[in-house]
């Protein structure tokens, strides 16, 4: 009888051990809005967030003429950064490419070259919970 048991229970813990990782949580809304120094809006620009703590796989948007965004994003903590959508692609955001760091292109807002790169942003440790997050406001300033 405890050959038994004990084989059953054996056999519980493969079958649980074999059911896979956990699923990934489910994309949840990130609204909000990118302004500049003046605090007018910053059309044109991808917001990306980058998950922390391995920035691995980022979650993309682009700000509209207002300056507002919405990005998806599982629940955790991100940090931010911007790129130009280059207007010779048509503004489409999934053509790539960045601006010039800290030069005006075309009338849009210079981008600080700490906001286009990951390791050097200062909007870290943004917290999206599991509902969602919405009125985040980034400032593009030297």
């Amino acid at each position: 009888m405890p050959r038994t048991s004990a084989a059953l229970l054996l056999a519980v813990l493969v079958f649980a051990g074999c059911a896979g990782r956990p699923p990934e949580p489910v994309p949840v809304p990130v609204r909000g809005k990118v302004i500049d120094a003046q605090n007018k809006p910053v059309a044109g620009v991808i917001i990306r967030f980058w998950p922390q703590p391995n920035y691995s796989g980022s979650r993309d948007g682009a700000t509209q003429t207002d300056g507002s965004f919405e990005v998806s994003c599982p629940p955790g903590k991100y940090e931010a950064t911007l790129m130009h959508i280059p207007s010779e692609h048509g503004g489409d955001p999934g053509a790539g490419g960045t601006a010039k760091a800290g030069k005006s292109a075309g009338g849009k807002t210079a981008i600080p070259p700490r906001l286009l790169d990951v390791k050097k942003t200062p909007w870290r440790g943004i917290d999206v919970p599991a509902e969602g997050r919405n009125g985040l406001e980034l400032a593009v300033v030297e």
